[in-house]
């Protein structure tokens, strides 16, 4: 009855802050409350090992982007579990593809920890490689199940951004990668 009630309250939650899901999981990464019967994203305990704050997966079903939000619950000074927020960036990603249509539109791109790109303006740019990848590199980018599709080709941005006079932006996240891009033409 109490996972019932949390479950309902969740539901509510999530409709008023127009999230996708909120759910509740122990420390195990199992899921005990939930907004709605959805299956939790198979990078959860990977996330939960590492203490992460937040991680991006994709969506199989859909291939959009989902932004997972992690507060950690505690018991007597020990991991009780985590509350989750999931975001589907979809409808922010589609904003950016139109802007990117236009003729003086900026060119903007997101790429997780492994420098593949999650979100961007060009269609053509998603799940492709912001550097470069060498088979073995792609290949374990490939088997680690975070894209729904075949990582894409090398962009090589580092050199492309300064050839076109254009910023790459870093935010200050664990260590240095670059995260997001701009280009205006």
């Amino acid at each position: 009855a109490r996972r019932r009630a949390t479950s309902q309250m969740l539901a509510r939650v999530n409709v008023r802050a127009g999230t996708h899901q909120i759910f509740v999981a122990d420390a195990h990464g199992e899921v005990v409350a939930a907004s709605e019967a959805l299956a939790p994203p198979p990078r959860l305990a990977e996330a939960l090992m590492q203490q992460r704050s937040h991680f991006f997966a994709a969506d199989p079903s859909t291939g959009s982007t989902d932004l997972y939000l992690l507060h950690p619950l505690r018991q007597a000074g020990r991991s009780a579990g985590v509350i989750v927020v999931r975001f589907n960036l979809a409808p922010l990603e589609a904003t950016w593809v139109d802007l990117g249509l236009r003729s003086q539109g900026e060119r903007i791109l997101l790429a997780d920890e492994q420098d593949v790109v999650i979100m961007s303006s060009v269609q053509a740019w998603k799940y492709a490689v912001l550097d470069h990848a060498d088979p073995s590199r792609r290949q374990a980018l490939q088997a680690s199940g975070r894209y729904p599709q075949a990582v894409g080709p090398d962009l090589d941005l580092p050199a492309s951004l300064e050839a076109h006079q254009t910023r790459q932006v870093q935010l200050p996240l664990a260590g240095s990668q670059p995260l997001l891009a701009q280009q205006r033409q």
